[in-house]
Order: structure tokens, then sequence, then C-alpha cells
């Protein structure tokens, strides 16, 4: 199965200039739709819980700052997989429409960029947060001073090991230590632009 994920996770569906995309979220805990609750809900690291679209919406509204203004989220795919084995079940789907907002610097590029950035669980799990064409800034050299990083880029970083997150590696740990920002540019979608 193509995904493993076990057992919550989401889908974050995206285009960058024409370009489909997604975004795979392994999630901490999520609980299914019920009554007044039409997407489900997430429970944070902190243990308090909110309506899973609005957390999720609130994130992506938060990333498209690290997005250009040809970037636009469209669609949240919430699942539930028993077990890495199992077919995953669409729990619940939502349209939506987050755009970009950064303007891109003359110079800087953001088409076939791939910007991951990498942490440690406590468990010692490797979790990372891979943003498909998001803007390179032109940093394709590996960043693993936390001052160096955009102001946007401290903020994902500082959302993503808060105890109010809902983010968990494939093992259900949390992440715990922020170690690198990388970028470097992404073959498939070159070739997919017609780049090389």
């Amino acid at each position: 199965m193509a995904f493993s994920i076990a057992p919550y996770f989401a889908r974050a569906f995206y285009t960058v200039a024409n370009i489909p995309h997604v975004m795979t979220l392994p999630l901490h805990l999520y609980v299914p739709p019920s009554v007044g609750h039409a997407y489900g809900q997430l429970t944070r690291w902190d243990t308090t819980t909110e309506d899973a679209d609005t957390v999720l919406e609130a994130k992506l509204t938060a990333w498209a700052d690290l997005f250009t203004t040809d970037a636009e989220f469209n669609s949240l795919f919430f699942y539930t997989q028993a077990t890495p084995a199992d077919e995953p079940i669409l729990r619940a789907a939502k349209n939506i429409s987050i755009a970009g907002t950064m303007t891109i610097t003359a110079g800087e590029e953001h088409l076939a960029a791939q910007v991951t950035f990498n942490f440690l669980t406590t468990s010692g799990q490797k979790f990372r947060r891979q943003l498909m064409e998001a803007n390179s800034r032109n940093a394709y050299n590996k960043i693993t001073d936390y001052s160096d990083l955009t102001a946007d880029e401290q903020a994902l970083v500082d959302e993503t090991l808060a105890n109010s997150s809902v983010w968990a590696a494939r093992d259900d740990t949390q992440p715990y230590i922020w170690r690198s920002r990388t970028c470097t540019l992404n073959d498939k979608i070159r070739k997919e632009r017609r780049m090389t």
C-alpha cells in the first residue's frame, strides 16, 4: 500500500502554476465525523481538541506565506487506517480555497523547488515537512541555524514542535527537535514543466 501512516492522516491537495501536488499529513489523533463535527476532530499533544477542518485550514493558511501567489490549496481529505497493511478509509473531504501570499523577489526560484524541514521525534524517528514548489529563496545550502530561517519558516518550525501541534511521525511520536531546512530541485517536476 502506498500509504503506511496508520492510524490517522490527512491529504492536502494544491496546485502551483497549474501543476497539482498532494501533501500527506500524519496526525496524532483523529476522531471521524460525528454530530456537530462534520469533518471529525483532532486531538493535540496537549490533549485539547478542535474540529479537524478548522485546525488544518489554519495550518495551511499559515503555510501559504511560504508559497507564491500562483499556489492554491484546494481540498482536504481525512483518513483512518487500522494498520499499515490495511487500505485507508476516507472519512471526510472538504473543498477549500487558500492561496499563496508571497510575492517572489526577482531572481528567486520556486518552480520545481522542493523545500524540506527535517525534524526528529521523541523516539528519535525522522519527521519531515515537505513543501513542493514553495519559494526556495535561492537558499539551496543546508540551513541548520534557526536564526537563518525567515520569520515564516521559524513559525512553521515552532508550530510543528509545539505541544498544541497535531502532527505525528509514522510511529505516532511527537516532533521534538528541528534539525535542518534543505532545498533541492525536483527532477520529476522539472521534466513535467519541461525545464530540462
